[in-house]
């Protein structure tokens, strides 16, 4: 993500950047030879979001559409899982209904992105049992991604959302039930049954 204020001359190019003090550029310009002489100025850049490392997943419902985005994040990436994962990341969690749930950033099936992306599934609260993942199935986009898979009951699975080839941007995570029983063929952990009855997942 980048801007730029003008202020007279001077024009201050603004990126996105881990928390701490970085660098930008302030550029001089001359406006008829385009020149740009560069003075490095301190900020404060954006801060990696709150769901960059999978212990930190959100939760999300079934059915639900979650705007977010990579911007900022580290590569969380356990390793392949149904297409490889060397981007930027963030997490959801989505619980089990016992029947096929879709995860998509597919235009086409309520999602979007401005970026290339992947996602990929794993269970066992973040002990990275691979369900499957996506990076181009989309019919309209050969950029976004779309994983469908048959999901066990009061089961919490792990969503990744990441990108191709190192990118990072924003995304609408459309989940949806397509409301017919299937039965899994990746054994997960259900969530025990004493959290299930106040709430932990």
């Amino acid at each position: 993500m980048r801007g730029t204020a003008m202020l007279g001359l001077v024009a201050l190019a603004v990126f996105a950047l881990p928390l701490g003090a970085q660098t930008i550029d302030k550029a001089n310009i001359d406006e008829d030879a385009l020149a740009r002489r560069v003075m490095a100025e301190t900020v404060v850049g954006v801060g990696a979001p709150p769901n960059d490392l999978c212990v930190n997943a959100i939760p999300i419902a079934v059915p639900s559409l979650t705007a977010g985005t990579t911007i900022g994040a580290g590569d969380d990436a356990p390793g392949f899982c149904g297409t490889t994962a060397n981007s930027p990341s963030v997490w959801y969690t989505v619980v089990g209904t016992g029947n096929t749930i879709t995860v998509t950033t597919c235009e086409d099936f309520g999602g979007g992105a401005d970026y290339d992306t992947k996602a990929s599934v794993y269970c066992d609260n973040c002990g990275f049992t691979c369900v499957g993942g996506n990076d181009d199935s989309c019919p309209s986009s050969a950029l976004h991604s779309t994983f469908s898979f048959c999901s066990a009951p009061s089961t919490t699975y792990d969503v990744m959302v990441h990108g191709f080839g190192g990118q990072s941007g924003n995304f609408d995570l459309n989940v949806f039930d397509d409301g017919n029983p299937c039965m899994p063929t990746v054994q997960c952990t259900p969530i025990p049954v004493e959290l299930q009855s106040i709430g932990i997942q």
